[in-house]
């Protein structure tokens, strides 16, 4: 892996400091490396969180220039006199993220009270809203999901006898399959007639594969990488139908995928940031954009990314956010699985056998941290090939229950 266009300083010049504030910096505790690669290239990394610092991994807490833990982040009064306090510390703030949906509107607010670069709330509100995405990918002219915020029985009617059933049903601002419903019939939508959900959007639900572009955007809102995964079954019905969780991590990327991609990117004026595109492939083969996050894929898709292709994004972020590059030299060589399976599903395969049949291959098995285990699933494996066709081999397996 190299990076190219990082200008660094030279020996016997003395840089200024650059602060980093990093809120919730201990959940998932796989962002510890976010911290630790910002510190090894020369930021400043202040951490606020609602866990006391005793209860900090030691070596996040040993990458941390300062902690301070709150009860509450949503009291947005004590964190601006907290912030305020560190920044009056530590100088002004460069740069402040979570890389977590929860907290990104507290980021823009912080980020425009401090004046510090990157969203602000108005910025952040049409790029995190549904029916503002669909606006932003309208005025690009590229193909999305249609949907419309629900307003009212009549409008939620007529929007149904157009379109159609089945109808999805879900938050305006929401993540994942949260709160989603699906709706095959006039006798489903009843109950939503009659006391229409407020801050829903309405969708046709359209049957097809999921697929993604994920990546980091440069201070030219172009992607300085990008990989994309391809999902067994979507988040809403791994979560109602309590499925085995598993998709793939692929090693090429289709060129429609990249293109369009790369347009939402440009869209969305995506700076300095990771993203997460889901897209729909239709039965025809055609593409339209769900939804676009705007933070890294979440659960232990990162680690998924670096598996792929043999680099480590949390450097790459680090280096890429202090020195700017404008190009990234790298390669997805490797197919790489995700599946968590279900404590409540009996498999074919018991867990010793699972590591027998993977071998070499495995590159991480674990336990799913509770909070994601709702959406993800319970045991969590991990494993790469250089034949995806091998690793579908081996996913079938791996998921196949008893009779």
């Amino acid at each position: 892996m190299l990076i190219l266009n990082t200008p660094r300083a030279g020996p016997g010049v003395r840089e200024a400091p650059v602060n980093f504030l990093f809120l919730s910096p201990h959940f998932p505790p796989n962002w510890v490396h976010f911290t630790r690669a910002l510190r090894d290239a020369g930021f400043t990394v202040l951490g606020l969180g609602d866990t006391p610092p005793g209860t900090l991994d030691p070596s996040l807490r040993e990458a941390l220039a300062e902690y301070v833990g709150l009860p509450d982040l949503e009291d947005y009064e004590t964190v601006y006199r907290t912030v305020a306090w560190l920044a009056s510390r530590f100088g002004r703030l460069d740069h402040v993220e979570s890389f977590n949906e929860h907290w990104l509107p507290l980021e823009a607010r912080l980020r425009e009270d401090f004046n510090v670069p990157g969203l602000r709330p108005k910025e952040l509100a049409i790029r995190r809203s549904k029916v503002g995405m669909k606006t932003l990918l309208d005025r690009a002219g590229l193909p999305h999901v249609p949907g419309e915020l629900v307003t009212g029985s009549d409008a939620l009617a007529a929007f149904a006898r157009t379109r159609g059933f089945p109808l999805i049903l879900k938050p305006d601002v929401g993540v994942g399959a949260f709160r989603t419903v699906r709706v095959d019939d006039e006798a489903g939508l009843r109950p939503f007639l009659e006391a229409p959900p407020e801050g829903f959007v309405v969708e046709p639900f359209v049957q097809g594969t999921i697929v993604t572009y994920d990546g980091l955007a440069s201070r030219d809102a172009e992607p300085l990488f990008a990989t994309t995964l391809e999902y067994g079954m979507g988040v809403m019905e791994s979560t109602q139908e309590r499925a085995t969780v598993h998709f793939l991590s692929l090693p090429g990327m289709a060129a429609d995928v990249e293109e369009l991609g790369r347009a939402v990117v440009r869209a969305f004026d995506l700076r300095e940031r990771f993203f997460h595109v889901e897209m729909f492939r239709d039965a025809s083969g055609a593409l339209e954009v769900l939804e676009v996050n705007l933070r890294p894929p979440g659960g232990f898709i990162p680690d998924m990314m670096n598996y792929t292709c043999d680099f480590d994004l949390y450097r790459l972020y680090a280096d890429a956010l202090r020195w700017g590059p404008t190009t990234i030299d790298y390669h997805r060589r490797h197919c790489v699985a995700h599946v968590a399976r279900r404590r409540a599903r009996h498999y074919r395969l018991d867990h010793e056998a699972t590591l027998a049949l993977l071998g070499e291959s495995l590159v991480l098995s674990t336990e799913v941290p509770g909070v994601f285990r709702g959406a993800m699933g319970d045991d969590l494996y991990l494993f790469r090939g250089a034949d995806p066709s091998r690793v579908r081999e081996q996913v079938a397996m791996i998921i196949a229950e008893a009779a």
